[in-house]
């Protein structure tokens, strides 16, 4: 009895940390794929910014943008260790 019950125990502990494993790296794939989104947005502010006609706008800001999404996303990526597809 003691047994069975010690081993229900450890079957319940392995399936929460897995639970609780797959609710993290879930969490993490969410941050990327929504981070992809900010750098695809803030590519596509970059882009309209060095193809429209005023020639006084570096279009500084908007490379900054793109710059910290890509850092961050590269950090994202990082943490996720590989479990987004």
């Amino acid at each position: 009895m003691k047994r069975q019950f010690l081993a229900m125990l450890a079957g319940t502990v392995v399936c929460c940390m897995l639970t609780q494993s797959h609710a993290q790296t879930s969490r993490m794939c969410r941050q990327v794929y929504a981070l992809k989104l900010e750098l695809a947005d803030s590519a596509r502010k970059l882009y309209l910014c060095s193809s429209n006609s005023d020639l006084s706008d570096d279009c500084s800001s908007e490379f900054s943008e793109v710059k910290a999404g890509a850092e961050d996303l590269e950090d994202a990526v990082s943490n996720a260790n590989g479990d987004c597809e």
